[in-house]
């Protein structure tokens, strides 16, 4: 039986005289006790300062809003008497990059009222066009043969304020334009790293490597923020850094092996580059000839000559790749260390070879020969 529709029913009964007789009863169900029901809230359109709230009832029901920065919703609620199953309010006036509060809450025409639970939505930042600030506190602080440490103060994410989200770094040696830095920074190269930045004043460092010798470089760095936003760059921000020079050693074939002479009182301390401990020897004018094979069983005066130029921190070529195969052969260097570049781990297995052969095992290669391949040590490894 249909709801709130008049029904006709028929009643007939017989009797000693054929009676007919017909009644009309209108029934009508009760309405549901139960308050509206709401469904598809959702909150569109939000911007820095406005956002759009809707949601539907089955039945007929007014609309309001509850809203504010808590769950007290403190902002006066926005109130619709008027009786629809389509609910929509307009916010506006909204706080940028700020959390919303808000709760939808609907009553039928027989005062039954629906509260929704609370529910939340963030209204954007403004868009980011402050950049970081200006790194002009760069400095070239220390300079090896192959390197160049370079050291700043941080900016902030805005000027001098907060944290920046990343460096570039760009070097090159060709000098500053006239015309301006961003020329010149255009066409330099850019330098791999993993440096995060630290908050506003931090100090910070980087060291560029893998150098040219004796070269003058120029670096600038530049900071850029989550918005995508870039520190400026001036001219005076490019500083400049020149690699130092290789010792001077003596890069000639050895005939005969002289004698060490002592320093001490009275005796003249070897020149730049030319150890005490491992001295270098009489140099000829022209190169050794190719040695001839030697017959079995016949005695062999002299050892192969496996390096005729001395070796030391820095180097890079194939002599240093050999010196690196011998150290490893005789277990003064790991396995697979073989790279042909004489760098910190070359250089301990060098001391740790001069030392077992007992050539010199204190000092350092400038002042004693610790740690410098020069003509007494070569002699050793060519045996």
């Amino acid at each position: 039986m249909r709801t709130n529709h008049k029904h006709f029913f028929a009643v007939t009964s017989i009797t000693a005289f054929l009676i007919f007789s017909s009644v009309s009863v209108y029934a009508q169900t009760p309405p549901s006790s139960n308050p509206p029901v709401i469904s598809g809230l959702m909150v569109d359109n939000i911007t820095q300062s406005s956002a759009v709230v809707s949601w539907n009832t089955d039945v007929p029901a007014t609309t309001r809003l509850d809203y504010g920065a808590t769950a007290n919703y403190e902002i006066n609620p926005v109130v619709d008497p008027s009786l629809r199953t389509f609910h929509q309010i307009q916010l506006t006036q909204l706080d940028t990059n700020t959390i919303y509060h808000y709760r939808a809450r609907s009553t039928d025409a027989s005062g039954r009222e629906r509260v929704e639970i609370d529910r939340t939505f963030t209204t954007p930042s403004l868009p980011d066009l402050w950049p970081p600030g200006e790194i002009a506190s760069l400095q070239v602080a220390s300079a090896t043969v192959t390197s160049l440490v370079l050291t700043w103060i941080a900016p902030g994410d805005n000027g001098s304020v907060g944290t920046s989200s990343s460096y570039e770094i760009r070097t090159s040696r060709t000098t500053i334009p006239e015309i301006g830095a961003l020329q010149w920074w255009n066409n330099a190269e850019v330098l791999d790293h993993t440096l995060i930045p630290g908050g506003s004043g931090s100090k910070e460092s980087y060291i560029a490597k893998n150098l040219a010798t004796s070269t003058k470089y120029y670096f600038a760095v530049r900071a850029r923020d989550k918005g995508g936003n870039v520190s400026p760059l001036s001219i005076s921000d490019i500083r400049a850094g020149t690699t130092l020079a290789r010792p001077i050693m003596v890069d000639a074939p050895t005939t005969t092996v002289a004698t060490s002479t002592p320093v001490g009182a009275g005796t003249p301390a070897p020149p730049s580059g030319q150890a005490a401990g491992d001295p270098t020897t009489s140099v000829t004018t022209m190169p050794p000839s190719p040695m001839a094979p030697t017959p079995l069983g016949s005695p062999q005066t002299a050892p192969a000559v496996l390096f005729t130029n001395n070796l030391f921190y820095g180097m890079r070529n194939e002599s240093v790749k050999t010196l690196q195969r011998i150290l490893i052969a005789d277990g003064f260097l790991a396995a697979g260390n073989d790279t042909g570049f004489f760098g910190l781990r070359t250089l301990a297995a060098v001391k740790k070879f001069q030392c077992s052969q007992k050539i010199i095992c204190s000092g350092s290669a400038q002042t004693t020969g610790y740690g410098f391949v020069g003509p007494k040590t070569r002699a050793k490894l060519g045996n």
